[in-house]
């Protein structure tokens, strides 16, 4: 038996565009029985097609339980990274994934973090598209490479 994730499927696309749909539409993702009724399958359909995709690093569920936790840039759980839209508070993973919802929204927002340095809370504003002027850094202290050994903690 082989230890190579099984190849995603025309289902499993289906699923990954409703969940990010979900999360663009209310910053979280629909429960696992709501998204088997959008895409006319069963819950054990979806479970299965969740760990295809957690197996093929598009999504991360939360342990022992049916429910997403992360579809990057997306977190279903709440974070030190915001991105405010409006009326609407997203979360994201990390920074990065931060300016990623900004980037999957394709609007004008505002992200919220703070300094892994000194605690302080900062903000970067998004316009038409572009950073607004302003200081600011953006470290990552595990490689890229690595960030699967543990996708939680990164």
């Amino acid at each position: 038996m082989s230890d190579a994730p099984q190849q995603s499927t025309g289902f499993d696309d289906r699923v990954r565009l409703a969940v990010y749909r979900s999360f663009v539409k209310t910053a979280q993702p629909p429960h696992p029985d709501e998204l088997a009724r959008q895409v006319n399958a069963t819950p054990e359909q979806v479970r299965a097609s969740y760990g295809r995709l957690a197996d093929a690093h598009v999504l991360v569920v939360q342990p022992q339980s049916p429910f997403v936790r992360m579809e990057m840039p997306f977190s279903a759980v709440v974070t030190d990274y915001e991105v405010l839209d409006g009326s609407t508070r997203y979360h994201a993973n990390c920074a990065w994934d931060a300016f990623g919802v900004v980037a999957v929204l394709g609007r004008d927002a505002t992200v919220r973090c703070r300094c892994a340095d000194c605690g302080e809370r900062v903000a970067f504003r998004i316009e038409h598209n572009k950073l607004e002027p302003g200081d600011g850094l953006i470290h990552f202290v595990v490689p890229a490479h690595r960030w699967w050994d543990d996708i939680i903690f990164t």
